[in-house]
C-alpha cells in the first residue's frame, strides 16, 4: 500500500507549491466525497472544490494511490491536539473499497497518533463502514480507536 502525507490540505486562500496535491487529485477526492446520485450532477470547477476543502482547511491529509497507476484510491484527513486525534474525512473510491485501503489509512493515523486516542463524527453511511474498521461507533455516532 502506498500512503502519502501531506502537512495540511489547501484551502481556497492556499498558495500551491509543487509539494502540495495536484488540482486534480483535489478533484478526485472532492468527486469520492460525494454519493452516487451526487456524482451524477456534479460540477468540476475550482470553486465546487474549494468550497469541499474549506471544511477541512488545516487539516493533515494522508492519501493512498494504487502503487500501479498512481491514482488516487482513498484519503484520510485529520487533525492532532496533544490529547486526541480527530479524524474529520475519510473516502475511499467506489472502485476500492473492501480492498484494505481504509483499513490502511486508518492504521496510518494510528501510527501518527503515538498513542493518542482517535475520535471522529460518523455519519449515517459512514457508521457501519467505522465499525467494520474495528473502530467504536456510540449511540451519538462519535467514533473512538
Amino acid at each position: 500500500m502506498s500512503i502519502e502525507q501531506y502537512p495540511t490540505l489547501p484551502d481556497s486562500q492556499a498558495i500551491y507549491s509543487p509539494d502540495d496535491l495536484s488540482k486534480e487529485d483535489l478533484r478526485v477526492l472532492y468527486l469520492a466525497s460525494l454519493t452516487e446520485d451526487e456524482r451524477a450532477g456534479a460540477e468540476l470547477s475550482d470553486d465546487d472544490v474549494f468550497d469541499w476543502l474549506d471544511n477541512f482547511g488545516g487539516d493533515e491529509v494522508a492519501v493512498h494511490r494504487d502503487p500501479e497507476e498512481g491514482e488516487i484510491t482513498g484519503m484520510i484527513s485529520y487533525n492532532r491536539t496533544p490529547d486526541r486525534v480527530w479524524v474529520s474525512y475519510l473516502a475511499v473510491m467506489p472502485t476500492e473499497r473492501g480492498g484494505g485501503v481504509g483499513r490502511a489509512l486508518i492504521n496510518h493515523v494510528r501510527q501518527q497518533a503515538g498513542g493518542r486516542p482517535i475520535k471522529g463524527q460518523a455519519t449515517p453511511t459512514s457508521e457501519t463502514y467505522y465499525e467494520h474498521l474495528g473502530l467504536d461507533v456510540d449511540a451519538e455516532r462519535n467514533v473512538n480507536a
